[in-house]
């Protein structure tokens, strides 16, 4: 079976469709009988961030087409000449006002150069990556093969004016909950072409059983649903970095360790601000964020400068893992969530997690017995760090009941063969 994954932005960019994709693609590589290949646009983390992504993958990325092996693993990088580049510019630069003329558009521009790059393929499964122009390109280039496609919407769901209606509800003393929408809107994750992807694709591939229940309630079939159990992305062993010495994280002090997208939406503003709290009780707690820095992420840490805050851009997979291993608690207080492998990562090493209380992660850590899931201000935050640095028993009871749920439930393994037999299905109908 020859299976062409699809992505506008692939590993070693950053991110969770980068990062499963490339799980993905290198466990189902290694089977007998499989053959994979991986089509995008961009594998800088510079040029994802460069810009919105309509315009990095149309005027940024590369002007040629380019091939390479990684790990046995073809990847395909289309490309854009400057020529057509600037052709299609004032379909990119008002896209929103033209979305269906811009996205009819850009799949002729990259049509023939994709089918070309799928070769003979047997199945295309795009993994969206907030880009719908390259879901439907992809579909459409299923559709005249004459192959199943398989769309895995990676859904990011976001809650507009959640603050707001909490501060609302407090006043008036209501509990609130953060319940995220689906909104669709051209600038945005979500459109109506991603929408009617969803809709008709040969099956969804989703991360939790939240997608699939959302999706059902959208009107899509349960029948073509499939929820898949992801392992974690675990990197190298560690590289033995001392950290003491590098970042002055001394032995005896509490350590709360952000990972992953540097980013406003991901929480680093009310982690920083809960920081100030958690010192008045715990002077000498550190507070690491690893992972690049993305969109409003460098003025705040310049507002929230202190020599107890150590930021750390890219590391190698062996200091990650050091990081992850010296931390006491796992702290990622993310609305934006799809799925949060960050989360298993963490439970792999035995750390209690701090995560928003959002579905996706509810359904990772019910009854919060693997940390504290909380609605995300500095004041909720601060106070259940305090409680957890303060108890080591409660940290290893947390981090404890993690790392048994990921050896028990979330297994790469066991995703690859459900991924094989579902694409099994679709390949003999």
């Amino acid at each position: 079976m020859n299976i062409v994954f699809s992505l506008p932005v692939y590993w070693p960019a950053v991110g969770g469709c980068e990062f499963l994709t490339h799980e993905l693609v290198h466990i189902l590589s290694e089977r007998d009988g499989v053959g994979v290949r991986v089509l995008t646009q961009i594998n800088d983390q510079r040029i994802k961030t460069r810009a919105p992504l309509w315009f990095n993958t149309t005027r940024y990325a590369g002007q040629r087409e380019a091939n390479y092996r990684e790990d046995g693993v073809e990847v395909h990088l289309l490309g854009l000449g400057k020529t057509t580049s600037r052709l299609v510019y004032p379909f990119v630069r008002y896209h929103h006002r033209v979305q269906r003329i811009s996205t009819r558009l850009l799949v002729e521009v990259f049509r023939r150069q994709f089918r070309r790059a799928a070769g003979d393929v047997d199945l295309i499964h795009c993994v969206h990556n907030g880009l719908s122009y390259y879901g439907v390109l992809s579909a459409r280039v299923a559709r005249e093969a004459g192959v199943p496609f398989v769309f895995s919407p990676t859904l990011h769901l976001y809650h507009d004016g959640w603050h707001d209606e909490m501060m609302r509800a407090i006043r008036e003393g209501r509990e609130f909950r953060y319940l995220p929408r689906l909104e669709l809107r051209p600038r945005g994750y979500h459109d109506r072409f991603w929408l009617h992807l969803c809709r008709h694709a040969d099956a969804l591939v989703t991360w939790t059983g939240f997608e699939r229940d959302f999706f059902v309630d959208l009107g899509v079939s349960s029948d073509r649903i499939f929820p898949l159990k992801l392992g974690p992305v675990i990197g190298a062993e560690g590289a033995g970095e001392d950290l003491q010495a590098t970042y002055g994280l001394d032995r005896e002090v509490p350590v709360v360790l952000f990972l992953g997208r540097n980013h406003e939406l991901k929480g680093i503003e009310e982690l920083l601000k809960a920081a100030r709290t958690v010192w008045t009780r715990l002077p000498e707690a550190h507070f690491v964020f690893v992972g690049p820095k993305e969109g409003r992420s460098p003025d705040l840490f310049r507002r929230y400068r202190d020599r107890r805050v150590v930021v750390v851009d890219e590391v190698s997979d062996g200091v990650k893992t050091d990081f992850i291993r010296r931390c006491d608690v796992f702290c990622v207080p993310s609305l934006h969530e799809s799925f949060g492998i960050v989360f298993l990562e963490a439970w792999y090493h035995g750390k209690p997690i701090l995560a928003a209380d959002i579905p996706p992660i509810r359904e990772l850590s019910p009854d919060q017995l693997g940390g504290f899931l909380v609605t995300p201000t500095p004041e909720e935050i601060a106070d259940r760090l305090v409680r957890l640095l303060e108890d080591e028993r409660l940290r290893r009871r947390m981090g404890e009941w993690g790392r048994r749920r990921v050896e028990s439930e979330y297994r790469w393994d066991r995703a690859a063969d459900r991924l094989l037999d579902i694409y099994g299905g679709l390949v003999s109908r």
